[in-house]
């Protein structure tokens, strides 16, 4: 008495799937076969069409957003400043003048290290 029940290996189902369509596929006519090329290029072609016209949004959302995010940056700086801060500003004690710079230039590149 055999007590051991047949078991099936298991079978991955994508495996059996391939194998299904490839079986299918070696029964096709030539006219079918062609058929269903022409159908699968052109479910692609709109496949495609249809990405190209996402990426063409997303590239205008992301411009708008850039737009966005420099107008907020803007908009942060502007509320940092506060005019009474700047009211006795005098650039003139900030700068000097080029004959100045250049001296001081001279002056630093001349020191030996």
């Amino acid at each position: 008495m055999n007590t051991m029940s047949p078991t099936l290996p298991a079978i991955d189902p994508q495996q059996i799937l391939a194998t299904a369509v490839a079986h299918r596929i070696e029964h096709m006519t030539k006219d079918e076969l062609q058929s269903l090329l022409a159908k699968a290029q052109v479910d692609l072609q709109n496949e495609n069409v249809a990405l190209q016209q996402r990426i063409k949004q997303l590239e205008e959302e992301k411009t708008q957003l850039e737009a966005q995010y420099l107008r907020l940056g803007y908009k942060y700086s502007r509320s940092q400043f506060n005019e009474k801060d700047w009211e006795n500003f005098d650039p003139s004690e900030y700068s000097g003048s080029a004959a100045e710079l250049l001296a001081m230039i001279d002056s630093i590149a001349d020191k030996p290290e």
